[in-house]
Formats: structure tokens, sequence, C-alpha cells
């Protein structure tokens, strides 16, 4: 059998240093780098776990708030609803109440169109969109005038616009497009048993 010496010296250095090195990225590769790995993949599978459960939350939230409203829809109180014995009857009613809330404010309606009515519960929601014209006060008075309203308005889908580039000038016409909502009981409903 043959033994040899380890070399001493500068070369029994570098030889230890490459040694060293060596082993070194060995341990890196097969330990851990792999460790890195499954440590990452954890980090990621818990933030996906996270975020999954904080929108399974924001559902079950919105669920909640929705049969809150359902609820509430069930048991509106006559003098927050709209009248008229059709839908036809009480989009028109819905119209006139907000054409002369626009008018007293003096917005300039261009344009109103009556949209299809849907069943909510025991309920009809009427809806109305509305495209007029006015300075910025004009407006928060009109959507005051409306938030003030009886039987109750919902106003949704608003659109400001303005043709006029340039700085902010309250006092430049604006363009306005939204929607008001108004429900009525629809005597025909039959409650689920």
């Amino acid at each position: 059998m043959i033994v040899r010496s380890l070399p001493d010296g500068k070369r029994g250095r570098v030889l230890a240093w490459a040694i060293a090195v060596v082993l070194a990225s060995l341990t890196w590769a097969f330990v851990v780098s792999p460790l890195q790995y499954y440590y990452n993949n954890l980090a990621d599978r818990r933030e996906s776990l996270r975020l999954l459960l904080a929108r399974e939350m924001s559902s079950l939230e919105v669920q909640r708030t929705l049969l809150a409203r359902d609820r509430l829809i069930h048991t509106l109180p006559d003098d927050r609803l709209a009248s008229g014995s059709t839908d036809d009857v009480a989009a028109a009613t819905l119209q006139e109440r907000v054409q002369a809330m626009a008018s007293a404010v003096h917005a300039n309606v261009r344009s109103i169109e009556t949209l299809s009515s849907h069943q909510v519960g025991a309920y009809r929601r009427i809806a109305v969109r509305f495209d007029l014209t006015g300075e910025f006060q004009i407006l928060i008075e009109l959507f005051q005038a409306i938030q003030e309203s009886s039987p109750e308005v919902l106003v949704n889908d608003t659109q400001i616009r303005s043709d006029a580039p340039g700085p902010t000038d309250t006092h430049k016409p604006l363009e306005c497009t939204f929607t008001v909502y108004a429900f009525r009981t629809d005597v025909s409903f039959r409650q689920p048993q």
C-alpha cells in the first residue's frame, strides 16, 4: 500500500482551500439550496392560502351584507316606496320627480331613458337614466335634492365629464349621466314557502 503524505506549505494551503470550497459548494447544492427551495414554496403556499382566506372572508361579508339588505328590502315601509300601479306609471312618476328637481336647480336635462325594471324580492326596482348638463354647484344641489327626497331614490352609475380642457373651473358646464332607482311594491309577488 502506497501512502502519500499531503502536501504542506503553500501547496497544502491551496489544496486545503480547494477542498473547503468543494465541500462548501456540495453542501450548498445538496443541503442549503433544497431547504431554501422548500422554504420558499412553503412561503408561497402560505401567501396563497392567506389570499384565499381573505377572499373567502370578503365573500362571506358580501353575503352577510346582501342578506341584511334583502331583509331590509322585504320590510320597507310604504312611505319609502315609489307610487304607481305598474312599472311604467312608477317610472313616469320617478322621471317627473327627478326632472322637477333638475329644473329647480337649473340643470339642463338633455335626455331621459327608462330602463327595464327588475324583481327584487317582494319589490320591483324601477330605473331611469338621466343625461344633463350644469355647473358643478348645480350638480351638487341636484344630488342633495335627490338624497333628501321622499320616497327614497338611489343614484348609481354616475359619470361626470367636461368637454373643455384646461384648469378646473367650477363654472364650466359639465355633462353628467346617472341612473336613479326606486322600489315599488309588487302586488303579484308570492313569498316563497
